[in-house]
């Protein structure tokens, strides 16, 4: 059952629903500004910072690399696309990084692989910092029987655990 009150909805019909005050501006807010970061990424699912790296952006692009901004160069950290099969919501889809990443390098991926279907692992960073080629361990495999929703972002909760959107 789902209850849902509204504010100004009575019952009494005849009255009609009483009007709600319009909205006001207050007080001078800052709206935001944009700065580009980088140009030429093909096609972005995710732009966000890495535990203890403060001063790089990470971001996954569809087609299967896992790039690293810092200081206007574009580093690769991995590059999955042999792993990875690009569709319309298909590729590389998630990272997290482990909430200790920062000591122990650790990054979980969630992709479409060749056939189309789930796969979801964790990678550990090397002593240069990219990401190890082959997995530590994979985590989920799911057969997929279409080629859309098949999710999405992945994140650690404040339980600790891993979760898949």
């Amino acid at each position: 059952m789902l209850a849902l009150g509204l504010a100004g909805c009575g019952s009494d019909e005849s009255s009609g629903p009483t009007p709600l005050p319009a909205a006001t501006e207050s007080g001078k807010a800052h709206h935001f500004d944009v700065q580009r970061i980088a140009t030429g990424l093909n096609r972005p699912t995710f732009v966000g910072a890495a535990p203890g790296d403060d001063r790089a952006l990470w971001v996954l692009e569809q087609p299967g690399r896992v790039v690293r901004l810092s200081g206007g160069r574009e580093e690769t950290m991995l590059d999955l696309s042999d792993r990875v099969l690009t569709g319309t919501e298909q590729g590389l889809l998630g990272i997290a990084f482990h909430p200790d990443f920062a000591r122990n390098g650790l990054v979980y991926l969630h992709w479409s692989d060749p056939a189309g279907d789930t796969r979801v692992a964790e990678f550990r960073s090397r002593k240069d910092g990219r990401l190890a080629s082959k997995p530590e361990r994979i985590l989920l495999a799911v057969d997929q029987p279409e080629e859309n929703h098949n999710g999405g972002q992945l994140a650690f909760g404040p339980d600790g655990r891993l979760y898949l959107g």
